[in-house]
């Protein structure tokens, strides 16, 4: 039996979680105050989770930078792959906010959604 301390992210409290395991296996967590604590312990313990918000690229719009997040957290192991792949994204303006970039990101079932609007360019012709 192992004992691991986390701190928990989820509420205001901030709390200091002594988790016990049995191989891989969570069989107890301490020193949650709400029933969250529990939950987030045996997910990061487990098979953690994050979420990513970053920008890409924007051509032919008034801003360069779009920024964009993901429709729900994915494996850490794959977070690095996920940033590399947005920075190297090029999108075409006009971008509207909560537009969907990218379906099934990485196979993941996720989706890159814009959290800003850019508006096209528009050149005047004389």
């Amino acid at each position: 039996m192992t004992t691991k301390t986390l701190l928990c992210n989820l509420c205001p409290n901030c709390c200091a979680l002594t988790v016990t395991l049995e191989g891989d296996a969570v069989t107890g967590c301490t020193g949650n105050l709400c029933t969250q604590g529990a939950d987030f312990a045996r997910q990061e313990l487990t098979m953690p989770l994050r979420n990513v918000t970053t920008s890409v690229a924007v051509s032919g719009g008034l801003y360069p930078l779009c920024s964009v997040r993901l429709s729900a957290p994915i494996p850490l192991f794959r977070l690095t792959e996920a940033v590399d792949l947005l920075h190297g994204l090029t999108v075409p303006a006009p971008v509207a906010m909560g537009q969907v970039l990218l379906e099934d990101f990485l196979g993941l079932g996720v989706q890159v959604l814009s959290t800003r609007s850019v508006p096209a360019i528009r050149f005047c012709k004389d």
